[in-house]
């Protein structure tokens, strides 16, 4: 199972490029940015450790594999995050998102190929998908959410 927790931080890059009309200061500093993207970063990980932990308690021996996309940030943004390598691999760029069929074939295809001859895998993948949907799916009053009752409207 792969789990891309996309973050549109358009926020944060408007809010670095504009100015306080007053003062004619920028509103917002590189240091207020690096917390920034740093804070999006932290919190992304544990939702994707939250997910992570949800499909094992369903299914113990899935292989999982989790990332964060920044779609409005290039490879060249790397060293406004601040992280180390083994957590930059974790983030897909711009350049990533605009070329998928690549992306996917150099970090995901062929790392659990395995699992896929298994002859319950497509049995695991649908009781996952099914729960994962239904989640999607409920609103904060625990009721079915009709609109988004639609794994293609999700996706």
């Amino acid at each position: 199972i792969v789990i891309i927790e996309v973050k549109n931080m358009t926020n944060l890059i408007e809010a670095l490029s504009a100015t306080n009309a007053e003062a004619g200061q920028p509103r917002y500093n590189e240091e207020q940015h690096t917390a920034g993207l740093q804070g999006s970063y932290r919190k992304s990980v544990s939702q994707r450790n939250r997910m992570v932990e949800l499909i094992r308690s369903i299914e113990k021996r899935t292989n999982i594999c989790h990332f964060t996309a920044y779609p409005n940030f290039t490879r060249k943004s790397r060293a406004e995050f601040h992280l180390k390598p083994d957590q930059l691999s974790s983030i897909i760029f711009k350049e990533d998102k605009d070329d998928l069929n690549s992306w996917w074939k150099n970090n995901v295809s062929g790392l659990y190929m395995d699992e896929a001859l298994n002859s319950d895998f497509r049995e695991k993948y649908e009781t996952v998908r099914n729960l994962l949907l239904s989640i999607w799916c409920t609103d904060n009053r625990s009721r079915c959410d009709q609109s988004k009752c639609s794994l293609g409207w999700c996706i």
